[in-house]
């Protein structure tokens, strides 16, 4: 298959990616309300947990803010809802007043470690700074999403082989591209996740010694990645796939892996042991407050865990049936989703992207062992387990005999090890990359559409 240059696939969803920005209505991503108030809490007056009413769980920070953001909610969940573009002008002309301030609630972004949001801080901080309209700051924070997943795509195109478009097409699939053009704390976890398997692999074929920036590199990438998100820390298992002899010795193979690992859940633990204690039930939540909150009633996570180690068995075979439900809605979610709740492009234009990456899949090649695709296997499903705990603590009732929340957005760090585990030279055909190019343009000109109708005609 002959490749094309990185820098299409760059230009292509920097061109999107904009009117993506400008098109979609603010706060029709899943919870981008809640990841503008914490990027802009770390951006101006840092972690503000200890200071918070009882009960609840955010920051102090100006009522514009909100009342900027509350304009939009009738659009989340009502399939009918539309706003027109003149009443849209109308609530961008609404101005930030700083010297308001009230407790805003976010609590499923107020325990997020501020490496989930290094440029949308630095955006926030510099918004409030010039006190700019809220509108702005939405519009600048989602470019921060895009400019960081163009920027870290920019680096894992470099060191794929030219003729490997199996992950850059990944990388301009509608969905994809929508969320992470939106305000959200994902893009880093992510587009770092994709950089990790990609700078392994890329290590694992050169032909020199992993140097020590490289090794620094890849401990600080398993480090931030784990912080950002813990049910992701067993792509650390990726380490394996480095041959011994890219180290000088077996000591300090080891070593580096003990010492990787080691600070990772050090750092991880210290952070999760300031937090953990803040997070509030549904039943404990403030009454008044709650139920605009990412919370979910008789949840409680300390108790699902116990009831997950006294039944094992149930829990495991639970997670079986939960995932084996979510296959159709997640292929659905990875190619074609937007916004909030059902909102999808048309069934043939995913239909046509499943063929596609399907066709890649069977025409690319990793060139991995059996024992490659092994520790491939035990790193996805460790994370599949690790992510179907957590969310069972979160999301279901305990003892619920169903995990709520699995799928979709949560899936796409461990894609990549995904779509290598089911990867082969099984077709050998040789097709211009073009028409792919031009497949996923089409498949871009439906989503705009899509957009378009689901929110203005």
């Amino acid at each position: 298959m002959k490749g094309i240059s990185y820098k299409y696939f760059l230009t292509i969803s920097l061109f999107f990616g904009i009117l993506y920005i400008f098109i979609i209505p603010p706060f029709q991503a899943p919870d981008e309300d809640a990841h503008l108030f914490r990027s802009y809490e770390l951006g101006n007056i840092g972690s503000t947990i200890d200071d918070n009413p009882e009960n609840r769980l955010g920051a102090y920070l100006p009522t514009s803010l909100f009342d900027y953001s509350d304009q939009f909610r009738y659009l989340r969940f009502d399939i009918n809802a539309k706003i027109s573009w003149e009443q849209l002008s109308l609530y961008n002309e609404k101005n930030l007043e700083k010297v308001n301030k009230n407790f805003i609630d976010f609590s499923n972004t107020a325990m997020y470690f501020p490496t989930a949001y290094p440029l949308h801080s630095v955006f926030a901080f510099v918004a409030s700074r010039l006190n700019l309209r809220p509108a702005t700051l939405l519009y600048l924070l989602r470019f921060a999403s895009l400019l960081s997943w163009l920027l870290i795509a920019f680096y894992i195109f470099r060191l794929l082989p030219h003729d490997n478009l199996l992950f850059p097409i990944i990388f301009l699939l509608p969905s994809l591209l929508v969320l992470h053009c939106s305000v959200t704390a994902d893009v880093i976890t992510n587009a770092l996740s994709f950089f990790l398997v990609t700078f392994i692999l890329s290590l694992r074929n050169q032909q020199d010694q992993v140097s020590n920036f490289q090794l620094t590199l890849l401990g600080f990438l398993i480090l931030i990645i784990s912080i950002n998100k813990i049910v992701y820390f067993p792509l650390i298992i990726l380490w394996f796939l480095l041959p011994f002899g890219k180290l000088e010795s077996k000591k300090k193979y080891f070593l580096s892996f003990f010492i990787i690992a080691s600070i990772s859940i050090a750092c991880t633990s210290l952070w999760s042991l300031k937090v953990n204690g803040k997070y509030i039930t549904y039943e404990e939540y403030h009454p008044e407050f709650r139920d605009d909150q990412q919370i979910k009633p008789n949840g409680h996570p300390t108790k699902q865990l116990n009831y997950i180690l006294s039944n094992p068995y149930d829990f495991f075979e639970n997670v079986l049936k939960s995932y084996a439900s979510v296959i159709p809605a997640s292929l659905a979610h990875l190619t074609g989703k937007f916004g909030w709740e059902k909102n999808y492009i048309p069934t043939w234009t995913i239909g046509i992207l499943a063929f596609l990456i399907l066709f890649l899949l069977l025409s690319s090649n990793f060139k991995l062992t059996s024992k490659e695709k092994l520790i491939f296997l035990i790193s996805v499903t460790s994370t599949l387990f690790l992510l179907a705990m957590v969310m069972y603590g979160l999301y279901s009732s305990v003892g619920n005999d169903y995990i709520h929340n699995l799928g979709g957005k949560y899936l796409f760090p461990i894609l990549p090890g995904i779509l290598i585990l089911f990867s082969g030279k099984f077709l050998k055909l040789e097709v211009n990359a073009n028409w792919f190019i031009a497949v996923i343009i089409l498949t871009h000109i439906t989503m705009l559409f899509a957009i378009l109708n689901r929110y203005y005609f």
